[in-house]
């Protein structure tokens, strides 16, 4: 079963950035203050993303929350 956190590093390749490239954009046109460290436990699912840090996510690669959450576009 595919995780929220594989979804994540699918996503971020699938763009060809690395962990602090993605964070760099996301912070810069958000102007949030994720981390790499952060993004790194979302990724290995270690730690799961606040709700307003999905919705960021989701906004930044034109997914649905729906997509990220559970793996399903609707």
């Amino acid at each position: 079963m595919e995780t929220l956190g594989m979804r994540l590093k699918k996503l971020r390749n699938a763009v060809g950035m690395l962990q602090t490239e993605l964070v760099d954009k996301i912070n810069s046109k958000q102007g949030t203050k994720i981390t790499s460290s952060m993004l790194s436990k979302w990724e290995s699912d270690r730690d799961t993303p606040t709700l307003d840090n999905t919705r960021l996510l989701a906004k930044f690669f034109n997914v649905t929350l729906d997509y990220l959450i559970t793996g399903e576009a609707k």
